[in-house]
């Protein structure tokens, strides 16, 4: 008997034919790279008297723990760890008829995407049950099954806080942001292309400024009154002032909190803090102290920021001082001394900043950067401007002219 070998392309028909055969076959075998809720896979759990080995692989953290718990009464099914060895990456289900067998092979995984929404592409190979070359897609399953684990409560478990723990990453796995190259305008003094820039350049650029020690000291005070464990609300008015920006005069116990945005010529900010702080404060709790700050965080801040009655998306000076004050390893502040160079680095129009794109033109691009992405140096000066490099490109692209 000769292999009829049916393509298919679409992942919605593919699902539709598993079903069909988990209907219609005497027995199946599954291995699949991934698994996550889908009818295909429900089909195959109600038929699970038929099921003679399901492999689930997990690496990468895609499979659902949920489709692991349906597994756990059935012996059959057995799961690959992302410890296991190399990535188990197959999308594979084997059905066994009277007298031929059917074999699906392509990119289609057991999930909820592959079989339904995402563009995959496949065959189907039906032939003699007694084929050697058809045969051995059932002894791989088998031989896969062989070193693969048992699903019970605690690998179940173990599993759903290692996807929880992975979880960030596995959401950036969807993003993608465009290097734009640094423009060089009339307005420009700086030479350097920041995408290209490694560390040792970078610190070289800071150290061309002449405040460069108090604006670390100022950043070093910062993490000091955040690190304290008071809320923005708790804390003294005075500390109030210099986190804002709004204190005046702008030095205070030898800092000069002017630097990174100052605030105070902006007389409705001021009234700002007075009546919302509240809101200030808990647009600022958004904002992790420690560990990365990812999008959904700024986003956060961003909404409860724009809470104030009066506040708008353009009060991108006001809300990325709070930001770069807070965690400036991270954020920048954008204000008329530097706005314009910034544009340049991040190769944008300064007239259009906003909080609502502030994320996708200066911070997702700036994270690209090879002196951002360096690992934190053993130097005790670098460390301070490592863990406030994305605030000091204020000091390299401050203009006093633009004052």
């Amino acid at each position: 008997m000769s292999v009829e070998i049916t393509s298919v392309v679409g992942a919605k028909v593919t699902g539709e034919r598993l079903q069909q055969l988990i209907a219609q076959c005497q027995s199946f075998a599954w291995a699949s790279a991934w698994i996550t809720p889908n009818n295909a896979f429900e089909a195959a759990i109600e038929a699970k008297a038929k099921l003679e080995s399901l492999v689930i692989g997990t690496h990468m953290y895609i499979t659902d723990p949920l489709c692991l718990q349906m597994c756990v009464d059935i012996p059959q099914a057995k799961v690959l760890l992302p410890d296991s060895g190399p990535l188990f990456h197959p999308k594979l289900y084997a059905f066994r008829h009277e007298k031929k067998v059917t074999i699906y092979v392509g990119s289609a995984n057991c999930t909820n995407a592959g079989l339904n929404r995402n563009i995959e592409a496949g065959v189907f190979l039906t032939g003699d049950h007694l084929d050697q070359n058809l045969q051995s897609f059932f002894t791989f399953i088998k031989q896969q099954a062989a070193r693969a684990r048992e699903i019970d409560d605690p690998l179940i478990e173990s599993y759903t806080a290692n996807k929880k723990l992975n979880q960030d990453a596995l959401d950036d796995l969807g993003n993608f942001t465009w290097v734009k190259k640094t423009r060089h305008t009339v307005t420009s003094s700086l030479n350097s292309d920041l995408n290209g820039t490694e560390w040792e350049q970078f610190v070289h650029l800071v150290e061309e400024d002449n405040a460069k020690g108090m604006r670390l000291e100022l950043l070093a005070r910062a993490r000091q009154l955040f690190a304290s464990g008071r809320t923005f609300q708790e804390f003294t008015v005075t500390e109030q002032q210099c986190v804002t920006g709004l204190l005046q005069p702008t030095q205070l116990d030898g800092v000069d909190w002017g630097y990174f945005g100052q605030m105070s010529a902006h007389g409705s900010f001021k009234r700002v803090l007075r009546e919302y702080t509240s809101l200030l404060s808990q647009a600022l709790d958004k904002i992790p102290l420690v560990g990365p700050v990812k999008r959904r965080h700024y986003e956060a801040f961003a909404e409860v920021f724009q809470r104030i009655p009066t506040a708008r998306a353009t009060w991108i000076g006001f809300g990325t001082r709070l930001l770069a004050i807070k965690r400036p390893d991270y954020f920048v502040c954008i204000c008329n001394p530097n706005k314009r160079q910034l544009a340049d680095v991040f190769g944008t129009s300064f007239s259009t900043f906003d909080l609502d794109n502030y994320w996708d033109r200066v911070v997702a691009p700036m994270q690209l950067m090879p002196w951002w992405q360096e690992e934190i140096p053993s130097k005790e000066f670098e460390q301070q401007l490592w863990m406030g490099r994305a605030a000091m490109l204020d000091a390299i692209c401050y203009d006093p002219t633009m004052r």
